[in-house]
Protein backbone atom coordinates (compact mmCIF):
# COMPACT_ATOMS: atom_id res chain seq x y z
CA UNK A 1 0.00 0.00 0.00
CA UNK A 2 2.80 2.44 0.89
CA UNK A 3 4.63 1.88 -2.39
CA UNK A 4 1.43 2.27 -4.42
CA UNK A 5 0.61 5.57 -2.73
CA UNK A 6 4.13 6.88 -3.36
CA UNK A 7 3.81 5.95 -7.05
CA UNK A 8 0.73 8.15 -7.42
CA UNK A 9 2.20 11.22 -5.79
CA UNK A 10 2.13 10.70 -2.03
CA UNK A 11 4.87 12.14 0.17
CA UNK A 12 6.73 10.09 2.75
CA UNK A 13 6.93 11.84 6.14
CA UNK A 14 8.92 10.40 9.04
CA UNK A 15 8.19 11.33 12.66
CA UNK A 16 11.28 11.70 14.87
CA UNK A 17 10.10 9.91 18.01
CA UNK A 18 13.46 10.19 19.77
CA UNK A 19 13.58 14.00 19.57
CA UNK A 20 9.85 14.83 19.63
CA UNK A 21 8.49 12.19 22.02
CA UNK A 22 5.17 10.39 21.66
CA UNK A 23 3.22 13.35 23.09
CA UNK A 24 4.00 15.32 19.92
CA UNK A 25 2.83 12.66 17.48
CA UNK A 26 -0.84 13.64 17.31
CA UNK A 27 -0.07 17.34 16.74
CA UNK A 28 2.53 16.45 14.12
CA UNK A 29 0.04 14.28 12.20
CA UNK A 30 -2.53 17.08 12.28
CA UNK A 31 -0.10 19.88 11.33
CA UNK A 32 1.25 17.88 8.38
CA UNK A 33 -2.24 16.91 7.18
CA UNK A 34 -1.30 13.22 7.27
CA UNK A 35 -3.98 11.03 5.69
CA UNK A 36 -2.33 7.59 5.78
CA UNK A 37 -0.20 6.17 8.58
CA UNK A 38 1.95 3.02 8.28
CA UNK A 39 3.33 1.94 11.63
CA UNK A 40 4.26 -0.84 13.95
CA UNK A 41 1.43 -1.64 16.36
CA UNK A 42 3.55 -0.37 19.25
CA UNK A 43 3.84 3.09 17.66
CA UNK A 44 0.09 3.17 17.06
CA UNK A 45 -0.39 2.40 20.76
CA UNK A 46 1.84 5.38 21.62
CA UNK A 47 -0.41 7.59 19.50
CA UNK A 48 -3.49 6.34 21.33
CA UNK A 49 -1.93 6.86 24.78
CA UNK A 50 -0.67 10.36 23.91
CA UNK A 51 -4.16 11.79 24.45
CA UNK A 52 -4.66 12.11 20.71
CA UNK A 53 -7.82 13.93 19.75
CA UNK A 54 -9.77 13.55 16.52
CA UNK A 55 -7.48 13.62 13.49
CA UNK A 56 -10.04 14.64 10.85
CA UNK A 57 -7.76 14.09 7.84
CA UNK A 58 -6.64 10.60 8.82
CA UNK A 59 -8.14 8.08 6.39
CA UNK A 60 -6.10 4.90 6.78
CA UNK A 61 -3.94 3.41 9.52
CA UNK A 62 -1.88 0.34 8.59
CA UNK A 63 -0.32 -1.50 11.51
CA UNK A 64 1.75 -4.65 11.75
CA UNK A 65 4.02 -6.46 14.16
CA UNK A 66 1.80 -7.37 17.11
CA UNK A 67 -1.78 -8.53 17.70
CA UNK A 68 -4.43 -5.84 18.08
CA UNK A 69 -6.66 -5.59 21.14
CA UNK A 70 -10.22 -4.33 21.41
CA UNK A 71 -8.97 -1.13 23.08
CA UNK A 72 -6.91 -0.27 19.98
CA UNK A 73 -10.02 -0.51 17.80
CA UNK A 74 -11.92 1.69 20.24
CA UNK A 75 -9.02 4.15 20.21
CA UNK A 76 -9.01 4.10 16.41
CA UNK A 77 -12.71 5.04 16.44
CA UNK A 78 -11.95 7.87 18.88
CA UNK A 79 -9.22 9.54 16.79
CA UNK A 80 -10.46 8.98 13.22
CA UNK A 81 -13.43 10.31 11.26
CA UNK A 82 -16.18 8.08 9.87
CA UNK A 83 -15.05 6.28 6.75
CA UNK A 84 -11.50 5.69 8.02
CA UNK A 85 -9.97 2.20 7.88
CA UNK A 86 -7.53 0.34 10.06
CA UNK A 87 -5.57 -2.41 8.30
CA UNK A 88 -3.86 -4.99 10.49
CA UNK A 89 -1.19 -6.79 8.51
CA UNK A 90 0.22 -10.14 9.52
CA UNK A 91 3.41 -11.75 8.27
CA UNK A 92 7.05 -12.38 9.04
CA UNK A 93 10.40 -10.88 8.17
CA UNK A 94 11.20 -13.85 5.93
CA UNK A 95 8.06 -13.78 3.76
CA UNK A 96 6.52 -10.34 4.31
CA UNK A 97 2.80 -9.79 4.78
CA UNK A 98 0.58 -12.80 4.11
CA UNK A 99 -2.78 -11.59 5.37
CA UNK A 100 -4.67 -8.52 6.48
CA UNK A 101 -7.69 -7.67 8.59
CA UNK A 102 -9.56 -4.52 7.56
CA UNK A 103 -11.62 -2.68 10.15
CA UNK A 104 -13.74 0.33 9.17
CA UNK A 105 -14.49 3.14 11.64
CA UNK A 106 -17.64 2.29 13.58
CA UNK A 107 -17.84 -1.38 12.58
CA UNK A 108 -18.74 -3.74 15.41
CA UNK A 109 -15.60 -4.66 17.32
CA UNK A 110 -14.93 -8.40 16.98
CA UNK A 111 -14.55 -10.57 20.04
CA UNK A 112 -10.97 -11.05 21.21
CA UNK A 113 -8.63 -12.07 19.83
CA UNK A 114 -8.86 -9.61 16.94
CA UNK A 115 -8.55 -11.65 13.71
CA UNK A 116 -5.46 -11.43 11.53
CA UNK A 117 -7.68 -11.43 8.47
CA UNK A 118 -7.68 -13.39 5.29
CA UNK A 119 -4.72 -14.62 3.31
CA UNK A 120 -3.69 -12.70 0.23
CA UNK A 121 -4.51 -14.40 -3.08
CA UNK A 122 -2.06 -17.19 -3.79
CA UNK A 123 -1.09 -17.57 -0.12
CA UNK A 124 -2.01 -20.63 1.89
CA UNK A 125 -1.78 -20.35 5.67
CA UNK A 126 -1.29 -23.50 7.70
CA UNK A 127 -1.08 -23.62 11.50
CA UNK A 128 1.22 -26.33 12.84
CA UNK A 129 2.21 -27.75 16.19
CA UNK A 130 5.75 -27.35 17.53
CA UNK A 131 6.41 -30.76 15.95
CA UNK A 132 5.36 -29.49 12.52
CA UNK A 133 2.04 -31.33 12.31
CA UNK A 134 -1.01 -29.43 10.99
CA UNK A 135 -3.41 -28.58 13.81
CA UNK A 136 -7.21 -28.60 13.46
CA UNK A 137 -9.07 -25.33 12.98
CA UNK A 138 -9.45 -23.40 16.23
CA UNK A 139 -6.47 -25.09 17.92
CA UNK A 140 -3.34 -23.29 19.08
CA UNK A 141 -0.26 -23.89 16.97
Amino acid sequence: IALATLMVGATLEVFDLQNNGSAGLSGWLESRGITNVHSYTAMFRLLLTSRAQLLPKLQTVCVFGEPLAEKELRGFNRITPKGSRLINGYGSTEVGLISRFIYSHGDPIPNAPIPIGKAFPGVEIEITSTGGDKVPSGEIG
